[in-house]
């Protein structure tokens, strides 16, 4: 199941009745005006991974959104998935023209015909955050304790189970499945987890309030690309170059400003270089082993 936004309106009642009486106007005409049929609206979709809300996502992604509806293609409508796992499907089997993606899914949306573009700036440290109050100081503390891992296939799920398996720590049954981040956030703050796989950006983008409540632990060396941005090979090679030449311009210009300084913590975009690609093909199999391993699935061919 995606989930589709074309423009800021929310679907409010009057909203739905008037499209609704386009909607059977437009019926009669084609059935006592004319014997042809229109073409449907040609769309560039752009899938962002749902790291949040579907609301949460369309509201901080509309500024790019503008950008490219003014400067790349007015067909541009944002889409999402329901779930980590049904992204990297939808992914897999072409839904999108355009995709903001978590970067350990590159390596399989690459086999399918995506094109890196740009990445954002910062990369992604994992760690695991706790209450201050909470009395958990090392990783040691965390033998018992009920963490809280993200959306089943996000980075934090990969790389955090494993860790945790490394470290002797995991515990199935001290796990606690989240929808996203910001869930994993309030579940924590309300004492329902005692910690939250994560990385130091889900802090910073909070309340300063907010923020006051929550420490990271002292994990050291664990980072990983945030990030990626790819377009599909169907858009052609001379649109693929507009998006990349147009995407570079993105933060500098004023919707961009907006994206980066007030809406989220990303650190501007860098390009992707061969090592970068290289990095994360490590990733890219530990993500398939686990959804094989998790959904005794294959894969699409």
């Amino acid at each position: 199941m995606r989930v589709v936004v074309g423009d800021s309106r929310m679907m409010s009642g009057n909203f739905l009745f008037a499209t609704g009486l386009r909607f059977c106007v437009l019926l009669l005409s084609l059935i006592f005006v004319t014997p042809t049929f229109a073409e449907p609206a040609r769309r560039v979709t752009l899938g962002i991974v749902p790291y949040s809300s579907t609301i949460s996502l369309f509201k901080t992604h509309k500024p790019l959104r503008d950008y490219l509806v003014a400067n790349f293609d007015p067909a541009v409508i944002l889409m999402s998935s329901t779930s980590y796992q049904q992204f990297y499907l939808d992914g897999l089997n072409g839904e999108f023209d355009i995709v903001s993606t978590s970067s350990h899914f590159v390596p399989g949306l690459m086999r399918k015909g995506y094109v890196p573009l740009v990445q954002y700036g910062t990369r992604l440290a994992f760690t695991i955050i706790v209450r201050k109050d909470s009395g958990i100081k090392t990783v040691a503390d965390l033998r018992g304790k009920r963490i809280g891992r993200p959306g089943f296939l996000s980075q934090y799920y990969c790389l955090g189970v494993e860790w945790l398996k490394h470290n002797d720590l995991y515990q199935e049954e001290n796990m606690v499945g989240l929808n996203s981040h910001l869930t994993g956030l309030v579940a924590l703050s309300n004492g329902i987890i005692d910690a939250v796989l994560a990385t130091p950006q889900n802090i910073a983008q909070l309340p300063l309030e907010q923020r006051r409540q929550f420490e990271s632990l002292d994990i050291t060396g664990i980072s990983f690309p945030s990030l990626f941005y790819m377009a599909h090979e169907r858009l052609g090679s001379e649109s693929i170059g507009k998006l990349h030449a147009v995407l570079n311009a993105f933060p500098s210009s004023q919707e961009g400003e907006r994206f980066f300084s007030e809406l989220t913590a990303y650190g501007g975009f860098k390009p992707v270089t061969a090592a970068d690609l290289e990095e994360l093909q490590s990733y890219g199999e530990l993500t398939e082993r686990i959804l094989r391993e998790q959904t005794n699935k294959d894969l699409p061919d």
